[in-house]
């Protein structure tokens, strides 16, 4: 099955402030001549792929839901005319993932989410706070809870991030995960140490070393899963797990337009990989595409895993473009 995913900032402002988030919100919503753009390439895309996944990243998506319903709707009207498939997954802070809007969400087949915590309610809203400074935690709880009482058919991964500073407080939590969401085989947990992932706001100090994010990250799970099932293997260290900037397959759309591979190196130019013509079609600098996806080429698994890792300076004399329909 030929298969493509589309990663999509509806804005790429925030309704959150968290201590070590690495993004700077200079960006707004998605432009309405880049909607349109998008809806055309995924018209192009459906054409040529049988599975388009879209992925909702931000900023936070949930905050410009009247754009991403609209994107994503067509989406769904357009892959039913052609008989492909659809699904959609989202990067939310979950603040306002209310279970009437996961409803509309599973009517389009989207149905998987991402939603982090740092810890148990006082030690969580020290790091995830509302820009106005408040907390977050209990309205994210709250709407959590809501979502294991629904019927929705839905996959939610918990990414838990841990920190040197956070970690008794994530023991806490992780035991009201057992208690109230790990029966329910919808919910999946992530065990994640928080890096230095640049901007302003660095925690080097609560960083943990490699040994001790080993550590913290069995003694988080075998909280969680006492028996040693389900553990979602992604937090397995010896796993060898790729990164969608590696795939060629994967491209993600700013909401001003640009084209990038990497949802981290928002700044860096190495990421500026092509353009989104009024035609909804992706011109794509073939140099650092292959920048990006040289893991692929020397079977590197570290440069797989984050091909952002040492990602190496290039010089050009010319620029050379693909076209993505071709």
């Amino acid at each position: 099955m030929k298969s493509f995913e589309l990663i999509l900032y509806p804005t790429e402002q925030c309704n959150f402030r968290c201590s070590y988030c690495y993004e700077d919100f200079e960006v707004g919503k998605m432009l309405p001549e880049v909607v349109d753009n998008v809806k055309k390439f995924i018209n192009n895309r459906l054409d040529v792929v049988d599975h388009l996944h879209l992925s909702w990243f931000g900023g936070e998506p949930l905050i410009a839901q009247d754009i991403l319903l609209d994107i994503a709707n067509h989406a769904f009207q357009e892959s039913k005319k052609r008989n492909k498939k659809l699904t959609g997954s989202f990067t939310t802070n979950a603040y306002h993932l209310t279970v009437e809007l996961a409803k509309q969400f599973h009517e389009i087949n989207h149905n998987k989410y991402q939603i982090s915590l740092d810890g148990y309610q006082e030690q969580h809203d020290k790091t995830r706070k509302l820009a106005s400074g408040k907390g977050t935690f209990n309205k994210i709880w709250t709407n959590l809870i809501n979502l294991k009482d629904s019927d929705i058919q839905f996959e939610i991964l918990l990414r838990l991030h841990i920190t040197r500073e956070n970690f008794e407080s994530m023991k806490v939590l992780a035991y009201e995960i057992k208690d109230k969401f790990i029966i329910d085989y919808r919910f999946k947990v992530l065990v994640k140490p928080i890096g230095s992932w640049g901007g302003n706001n660095k925690i080097k100090d609560a960083i943990l070393s490699k040994d001790e994010q080993d550590n913290a990250i069995d003694e988080i799970l075998k909280i969680i899963y006492p028996n040693n099932d389900r553990i979602f293997t992604v937090n397995n260290k010896e796993t060898k797990n790729i990164c969608y900037a590696s795939k060629p397959n994967s491209l993600a759309i700013r909401s001003q337009g640009t084209i990038q591979k990497c949802t981290v190196l928002l700044s860096d130019e190495r990421n500026n990989v092509g353009n989104l013509t009024n035609d909804g079609e992706i011109f794509l600098d073939s140099e650092l595409m292959k920048l990006w996806m040289r893991g692929l080429y020397d079977k590197n698994y570290v440069t797989l895993g984050c091909p952002a890792y040492n990602l190496p300076k290039i010089i050009k004399n010319k620029i050379d473009v693909i076209s993505i329909n071709n």
